[in-house]
């Protein structure tokens, strides 16, 4: 056989090859605000989301006071009127709460093309708990993200879930609220097999195997399980903020890795300014692989 027949058999075999699971890439970052809407750092707050908003595609907000993104003038009353980031859409959910002290989930999310990859909202789901296990119930956004790098764009759809687990004065509360989520993790899969995230501030460490002894067996994993609160001073503290991820080795399958070489974000900030201006808690960073 010359070199041009070996050419093309070369090539026809690979076209008979099966082609390889895309892979759909955004970056997430999920923020415990610290009564975002109601507090002196209002200010800081919504200047810190928009820094992040300029490199991170969705940012799933805890502890949000105000029905409503709360940096615009008209939810809030601190003389603030910063617009949501541009090219991005806020979305957010019921009031949360059994008493009058009432919590709301936020989720922005990119409009436009980063990276040539696009993220659509498909539907909302504020009702994912029937059960009166969790303080907070969790908020889900149903979002297709499509690779548009070429003349065949492929897409995936990815469940991103808002959850901020109960403190209160024993461990037994939040083990139980990071149980629970096992019941809404498999409901979600098994709508119609699309992958799922649950992020957000869990008050519980990843390795707590009584809260999340469930996710290795059920096709998941939960990182990072590094210090991401604050003290007062500045200083890390407890491992509280994760995100659950499908992983698994048949598609759909979600990978998160380290943004910039670290799994928590300050932005411009070092952690004392952070934890003076902006909030409590680091913000959690990762980059996305998400394969259908």
């Amino acid at each position: 056989m010359n070199a041009k027949r070996a050419s093309l058999a070369l090539a026809l075999a690979g076209a008979l090859l099966p082609a390889a699971a895309a892979a759909q890439s955004f970056t997430i970052l999920t923020q415990n605000v610290l009564r975002f809407g109601h507090g002196s750092r209002l200010q800081n707050q919504c200047n810190a989301i928009t820094a992040a908003s300029t490199t991170v595609d969705i940012i799933v907000l805890q502890e949000v006071m105000t029905n409503g993104y709360p940096c615009l003038a008209g939810n809030n009353n601190k003389g603030v009127n910063t617009p949501v980031p541009p090219n991005f859409q806020y979305l957010t959910s019921a009031a949360k709460g059994r008493s009058s002290y009432k919590e709301y989930y936020g989720i922005l999310y990119r409009t436009n093309q980063r990276n040539n990859m696009e993220i659509q909202r498909v539907q909302e789901d504020d009702n994912l708990s029937t059960t009166a296990t969790f303080m907070r119930p969790p908020y889900g956004v149903l979002f297709k993200v499509t690779d548009k790098s070429t003349s065949t764009p492929k897409s995936c759809n990815v469940w991103v879930v808002d959850i901020h687990s109960i403190f209160g004065k024993t461990l037994a509360g939040r083990q139980a609220e990071a149980a629970a989520m096992r019941a809404i993790y498999l409901n979600l899969r098994g709508r119609a097999n699309d992958a799922v995230i649950v992020a957000g501030d869990w008050n519980l460490a990843a390795n707590d195997a009584t809260g999340f002894g469930w996710v290795a067996g059920n096709t998941a994993t939960i990182q990072p399980n590094v210090l991401t609160s604050l003290t007062t001073t500045g200083a890390p503290s407890s491992a509280y903020d994760h995100a659950i991820n499908t992983f698994q080795t048949t598609a759909p399958s979600i990978t998160i890795s380290q943004a910039g070489g670290t799994w928590t974000y300050t932005g411009a900030y070092t952690m004392p300014q952070w934890r003076t201006s902006v909030s409590d808690h680091m913000g959690v960073i990762g980059n996305v692989s998400l394969t259908c």
